[in-house]
């Protein structure tokens, strides 16, 4: 039953007769005074609500049309239950029933059959607002078990989705990796914060993901630091079915980025024509990312990336040529350099695609350093022909440098104003899936997993969105 506070009576038609014929004002304020009085004396108004057995319906009992009809006054001594939240002190059934509202929307979703992507991203954010809210409304230590259930229930569920593990591991709850909530660190601070809220503290926000990576190895850390971008991770409704990652490959992507692979590609050894000696999972990732012997390193994934952006672009309108020629025999070294991609418009925009390997444990250096290599070398040529040079510079994990706004943002320039925005955000969108499918191609040639490359461009969205589309993990 679901008690709502109602309004008091209004006042009646006779007692505003009264006030409207009095045309003494000390009169009026006496009256106003002494039906306040005998309104503050009157016990609280209250409607009645059920709620019915079935899924996502409401309906008015007996009583409560009753209530509408006459007032109905509300004593100490009836029962009542506060719908979502437990006011007794025993805990047992209520907590039960939310870890069984929980499990039964992990349930569904497994058994719904969505894309990779989409599940994870229901499972990650749907899927924990209802943790949330049970961990802000109930005493810590009544609820600390419950807690640990659900978000056990959740992790489960994720590791059956990805095909690894996602509980109890570095990537699990950090920023930088799945950023799943950790509501087992986090459930008392809600608790705490929630009422502070309710007693006029201000409220301060709770982090419910780690946002510094752990200190781990060297090697860990850094990797784990370098995702700082992933626009593929979510679902970006204004691009094309084709560049999106299919579900194989966002899973793929996924692991590589917690720095892991699936287990059905773990059961396969490392193979690479270079005399390399894998120590760990990690280290085959990241010499995959930069060998060029496995035919999908460095040279696949600066066309992936070239494609995706010269076909954003033109989806939009512009007219563009790759590896336009018309500077050719203009550089001083005698060489017949070509940029990556020409894009027509009132002022024509020049660009040149590089992909560089993060320095250290920061992103950013490498990428910045590229770009001004880059416009140190095409600028002034580009110039000469009244265009404009802008570097297109990211580094392999996904960061990207400023050039790349800069350039999103000059070709943007040509647009309405209400395309601008959306058209930066997929340029953004569709050079992290091109990178992040790059990283895929890579690594799944050294684990022997063989990627299906042409097939893409001519895949349906339908086919696209199969779990099957873009990789093959056979063995």
């Amino acid at each position: 039953m679901l008690v709502k506070k109602g309004s008091r009576p209004e006042i009646p038609l006779e007692v505003r007769a009264q006030m409207r014929v009095k045309e003494n004002g000390l009169a009026v304020a006496n009256l106003f005074r002494e039906y306040r009085n005998m309104m503050e004396r009157a016990p609280i108004i209250v409607q009645c609500v059920d709620l019915d057995d079935g899924p996502l319906h409401f309906r008015i009992n007996d009583e409560a049309r009753m209530a509408t009809e006459s007032v109905r006054r509300v004593t100490n001594n009836e029962k009542f239950v506060v719908v979502g939240a437990n006011i007794s002190e025993n805990y047992d059934i209520y907590n039960q029933q939310q870890l069984d509202k929980i499990s039964k929307f992990y349930r569904i979703l497994e058994e719904a059959g969505l894309d990779t992507k989409l599940s994870f991203t229901l499972a990650r954010i749907s899927g924990f607002m209802r943790p949330r809210f049970f961990a802000s409304c109930n005493p810590p230590l009544a609820v600390k078990e419950t807690v640990a259930k659900i978000q056990n229930v959740a992790c489960e569920y994720l590791s059956k989705l990805l095909k690894f593990p996602a509980a109890d591991h570095d990537y699990s709850h950090s920023r930088f990796g799945l950023a799943i909530p950790d509501y087992v660190r986090t459930h008392s601070i809600l608790y705490e914060e929630s009422r502070n809220t309710v007693l006029g503290v201000r409220q301060q926000v709770v982090e419910l993901v780690n946002i510094k990576p752990a200190a781990l190895t060297e090697d860990r850390t850094a990797w784990l630091a370098a995702q700082t971008t992933a626009p593929w991770m979510v679902c970006n409704s204004n691009t094309t079915a084709r560049e999106h990652l299919t579900g194989v490959e966002f899973r793929f992507a996924l692991a590589i980025r917690c720095g892991t692979l699936p287990s059905d590609v773990l059961c396969n050894t490392p193979s690479c024509s270079c005399p390399v000696k894998f120590n760990s999972v990690l280290d085959g990732i990241k010499h995959a990312m930069n060998c060029t012997c496995n035919g999908f390193g460095p040279p696949t994934r600066h066309n992936l990336l070239k494609t995706a952006i010269a076909e954003v672009v033109a989806h939009y309108g512009f007219t563009t040529q790759v590896e336009p020629t018309n500077y050719c025999n203009e550089y001083l070294d005698g060489v017949n350099h070509r940029p990556d991609l020409l894009v027509f418009s009132l002022k024509p925009v020049c660009t040149d695609f590089v992909v560089s390997q993060q320095r250290g444990s920061e992103p950013g250096p490498a990428s910045r350093a590229a770009a001004d290599k880059k416009n140190n070398h095409h600028r002034l040529v580009v110039a000469r022909h009244g265009h404009t040079f802008v570097p297109f510079s990211m580094e392999a994990n996904g960061h990207c440098d400023s050039s790349v706004d800069t350039f999103a943002s000059q070709v943007a320039q040509q647009l309405p104003l209400h395309l601008v925005r959306d058209f930066v955000q997929v340029i953004h969108y569709a050079a992290s899936v091109a990178l992040a499918r790059a990283r895929c191609y890579a690594v799944a040639s050294l684990y022997k997993v063989g990627p299906v490359g042409n097939h893409l461009r001519n895949a349906t969205p339908s086919q696209l969105d199969s779990a099957d589309a873009g990789m093959h993990l056979a063995h």
